[in-house]
Order: structure tokens, then sequence, then C-alpha cells
């Protein structure tokens, strides 16, 4: 239980020869604010019962989350170490046919049910571009996705990190740490990085990587260098594979927001299928639970779905609000946090009762938080944020 913030060691298939879909690495710590993820019905300070970093380590937010999950005893309603491998709409139309297997007996089962409810997150399948050449390279190659223990960098002289986002700068950093003598090289594809790693004559920051001849990488600005690894951080993927073609969303790549879910939640096209979570994740425990709360109100029969037709309409409204805000809002760093905070509060509107988990301070917090990472990726997790529920002001940590 704890879905991605649960820390699998292994890679590439589990002992049962499935997937593994985790990404969590062992060092990993939370890059937002936790007070801006904070349950109002479950606080930190409940939790943990004294202050705590405002970037805690992963297994800290994993225990958060499980301690919340026993506070209404959650487990009762899951059944574990079973594997989805199919969700096909009812040929009469009606409900959805499941099948999955229990991994330890390896026993396969089917059951038919009204609804189904899609929250496995959007960190399963890694985004790997394809650059001429790759193959002939001698070193390793991997995705962030299935970086785990920094001592996997420990014989790295030259290491190239494809991507400029949250793990390509945690990885510069453990790889900095561990190899006095080593150089980071950090490629980005943008007119400049979307986080800067301070440059020093050890942590390099250059533009797009075109090709790979063996051990050597060329890049746009028509120099090349040496590497002894290459890890592509270079995000994720949307999918779904246990879901049958007609039951996909047409996004491909994560987003704000999406063109086919009606109040980003129910498949447009088949609403008796639901998504929870796959909206890129600022806010993203509050907001996710007002997702599920809006499918509770549903499920009780105290939300109607409008028609086909109306339901379009507040699709394109949402639309016509991200664009516009999209274009006022240009280069502002509030923008998504913005304009998910709209979206909560369209939320909030068909779901009376639900705890209010996002407001303005934490938008100003998200917003701070991103300016901070983006021009120092070492220092920001030292900042320390007051939680808009408990008055609590985080502890002190240092940036290691």
């Amino acid at each position: 239980m704890g879905g991605q913030w649960v820390y699998e060691w292994q890679t590439g298939v589990d002992e049962f020869g499935t997937p593994v879909y985790n990404c969590m690495y062992e060092a990993l710590r939370l890059n937002n604010a936790k007070e801006a993820q904070e349950y109002q019905d479950y606080t930190f300070d409940e939790h943990f019962k004294k202050p705590i970093s405002s970037y805690p380590p992963r297994h800290l937010i994993h225990d958060y989350i499980l301690g919340r999950a026993r506070k209404y005893d959650i487990k009762r309603f899951v059944k574990f170490s079973t594997f989805v491998k199919q969700v096909v709409k009812n040929e009469n139309g009606v409900g959805f046919s499941i099948t999955y297997e229990h991994l330890p007996t390896r026993t396969s089962s089917q059951e038919y049910f009204d609804y189904v409810i899609v929250a496995s997150g959007l960190y399963t399948t890694a985004f790997f571009p394809a650059y001429p050449g790759i193959e002939t390279f001698p070193g390793r190659v991997i995705h962030s996705k299935d970086f785990r223990r920094n001592e996997e960098l420990i014989q790295v002289q030259k290491l190239l990190i494809v991507g400029t986002s949250f793990s390509a700068m945690d990885i510069a950093q453990f790889h900095q740490k561990l190899n006095s003598t080593a150089h980071t090289y950090l490629s980005y594809h943008k007119d400049a990085p979307s986080i800067v790693y301070p440059e020093s004559p050890k942590v390099h920051n250059i533009p797009c990587l075109l090709k790979v001849s063996g051990k050597t990488c060329y890049f746009k600005d028509g120099n090349s260098f040496e590497f002894d690894m290459i890890i592509f951080a270079t995000g994720y993927q949307i999918n779904f594979p246990f879901l049958e073609p007609d039951l996909k969303l047409t996004a491909k790549k994560q987003s704000l927001i999406y063109n086919d879910l009606y109040k980003g939640v129910f498949l447009q096209s088949e609403p008796d299928l639901l998504f929870i979570g796959i909206l890129i994740p600022s806010f993203s425990f509050g907001l996710y639970d007002a997702q599920a709360w809006l499918i509770k109100e549903f499920l009780l029969g105290r939300f109607d779905i409008p028609n086909r037709a109306q339901r379009q309409q507040e699709i394109d409204f949402l639309w016509d609000k991200y664009q516009t805000l999209a274009k006022v809002m240009k280069g502002d760093r509030r923008f998504a946090y913005v304009f998910l905070k709209f979206y909560y509060e369209e939320l909030l509107k068909e779901t009376p009762g639900h705890p209010q988990f996002i407001n303005e301070l934490m938008v100003d917090m998200q917003a701070n938080n991103n300016e901070r990472r983006a021009t120092n990726a070492i220092t920001f997790r030292e900042d320390q944020y007051v939680s808009t529920f408990t008055n609590t002001k985080a502890a002190f940590s240092t940036s290691g």
C-alpha cells in the first residue's frame, strides 16, 4: 500500500515476472513542499507528533500515507498481490469485465463490475526518446525510472543525464557527492534548463543531445564528449495497458487537463470508467482526494452526470479557462497552481462536505518553491514552510 511511494529495489520485472512500475530511488526527497500536499483531516502534526522538514525523504511520506489509511481502516477494502490483466466493456454495453491474477497462487479470475476506477498513476511507463547511434554506446544506459541507489554511480567518471527536471537534478547531486573527481553533464532540449544545477568545474549544462557514436555523444552546440554512462531523465508516458483500446485516453503525455475527461475524472466516451490522479501532480494529495470524493458522491447517487453534449460544454469551458490563463500568465510560475486551484474549486461545487485542502497560501507556497527550485536545485530543500492547517513551521533540514 502506498502506490509509487513504495520503494522497490527491483527493476524490469519482479519475482512473479510482472512489470515493476515503481520509480522511487532510495535517496529521494520530496521536491514540492509537504505543506502543499497536507491532508486537512490528517495533518503532519497528527501523524509525526513533531515538526519535520518541508522536504522529507520518501519513506516518511510513505509512512504518512499509511497512517491516514490506518486511520480509516482502508486495508479491509484492498485485495493485495493482484495484477489486473484486462478491463473490457461488457458485450451488452453495461459494466465491465475484469481479468486479474493473484500472483502468489497464479490464480486467474474474472469478475464483472458496474464501474471501474483507474488510479494507477502517471509514473509507470518511461518515455525513452530515440537518438541515432544510441545502440552503439558501450556503457550502461537507463531511464531514471530504473535508478535505485546512489552506489550505482560510484565508478562513473563522466555521466550524461538527458533532461533537467527533478530526477535529473537529484541524480546529478548524488553523482557529485559520491565522486570528487567525476564530471556530470546535463543535457536540456529547450532554450534553457527547466531547473538550474549551479555551474561548477565538474557540472555542465549543455544543449540538446543529437546523436551517439560509441562512447562519444554529440550536442547541438557542436561539442562532443565521451561518457561512461547515460541516464535518461526524460519523463513518462501515459499508459494503461490493461484497458482495451476503446477505453483509453487520447493523450500520450501528462497534462494539467485532458480533453476527453469530464470533470477531469469521467471518460467522456464511457463515463462509467473513472480516473483519479492523472493530472500533473501539484497539490496532489488534496486534489486527488477531491476527485475521489466526487466519485463517491456519484456512486452514492448524489451527483448526476449530464448528457454527453452538456458534458462536452463543461470540458470545453475548462479547456478555454486553461488556454486563457496560459496566455494571460505566460511565463508566470504561478500558472499551473492557479489553474489547478480553479479546477479544485470547480470540484468543490459538486462535493459538499469535502474538507478544504487547497488554498491561496498553498498557491503562493508552490510558486515560491518552483522559483527556488528552478534557480538552485541544491539549496531549495533548506526552506521551511508553515502548515496552513496547524500553523506549525517545518524543521530545518540541510540540502543533502
